[in-house]
């Protein structure tokens, strides 16, 4: 009797252990999967402004600020490279190879920003395309 007594605590502690882990990685995952859908999404709209920006001034004939415009968003996506390349060995190869054509095009038209950091981690990002 006091052996199925045990046995029966056991069980149900077992059961709200299982639910209880199910509810938390339930909820983990929902929460994590929301982050990174507005992390998504405000990338997306800072993209679009910067288009929508970049074209305006194409169609002013303000070119050289049209191009600074997109030289300044290109700096901003190269960045999250610098860090080192994530992803399977297809996403990574096809980073490298879109960071070799960034490094072709920046040789032909080189950039420097008045931040110093900001070149750097460019460069870094730049480098990776030879790893």
């Amino acid at each position: 009797m006091k052996v199925k007594k045990i046995m029966s605590v056991a069980l149900i502690f077992l059961i709200g252990a299982l639910t209880g882990g199910a509810a938390g990685a339930y909820i983990t995952m929902h929460f994590a999967s929301l982050f990174y859908i507005d992390g998504s999404i405000l990338q997306d709209v800072v993209s679009i402004k910067q288009n929508i920006a970049a074209l305006q001034n194409i169609r002013e004939g303000k070119i050289d600020h049209a191009t600074e415009i997109l030289e300044a968003a290109l700096d901003g996506n190269l960045i999250r490279y610098s860090f080192g390349l994530r992803g399977s060995r297809h996403l990574r190869q096809t980073v490298k190879s879109t960071l070799k054509t960034v490094k072709d095009y920046r040789k032909k038209y080189p950039r420097s920003t008045k931040y110093p950091e900001i070149d750097e981690a460019v460069g870094r990002a730049l480098a990776k395309a030879d790893e």
